[in-house]
């Protein structure tokens, strides 16, 4: 089974629950930068195609 970033439905459920909190799309975009020091490129690539979808799905907030 995936983990992290990997594992849409976790990365999904977060987003919601962070924007439900009151947190910005900028303000997420700034934790999802600490992705790419800590789990690489592809993970921080993978972590954003899932919001991109949630977004389309209108589950969370677009990204930009």
């Amino acid at each position: 089974m995936p983990s992290g970033a990997r594992h849409r439905q976790g990365i999904v459920l977060h987003l919601a629950e962070a924007c439900a909190a009151g947190t910005t799309p900028a303000q997420i975009c700034e934790a999802f930068s600490w992705l790419l020091l800590l789990c690489g490129g592809n993970t921080l690539i993978e972590a954003v195609e899932h919001w991109q979808e949630a977004a389309r799905e209108r589950l969370v907030p677009p990204p930009y």
